[in-house]
């Protein structure tokens, strides 16, 4: 059986990894959303507070920081907006993650 911590720190190098083929910085900011947005969506899978590497974490974050900022959020998606002041932040950034996957297939 795996322990916890080696299968957490193989998750994170698999993110970071994909994340140094994928994401170059001679893209935008937004094709950079874009296409871990599609990556995310092709899964096919809900995001779990276990499956939260650090580096998701972050772009997680990177995205509950601009939905508070966005004045054409959806009313059926404003929860977004408190999600940053729940106590349990792995559940608002898996939150997040499911919301922006589920954003995408809607387009």
């Amino acid at each position: 059986m795996i322990r916890r911590d080696e299968r957490d720190a193989q998750r994170e190098a698999e993110v970071r990894q994909w994340f140094q083929r994928n994401i170059t910085s001679d893209i935008t900011p937004e094709e950079a959303i874009r296409r871990v947005v599609v990556v995310l969506s092709e899964t096919g899978w809900k995001i779990r507070i276990k499956d939260l590497t650090p580096t998701l974490r972050e772009l997680a974050d990177a995205y509950l920081r601009a939905v508070v900022d966005d004045p054409e959020l959806a009313a059926e998606d404003t929860w977004l907006r408190d999600a940053h002041r729940w106590g349990d932040k792995g559940q608002a950034r898996a939150a997040a993650l499911n919301h922006l996957r589920k954003r995408h297939q809607a387009q």
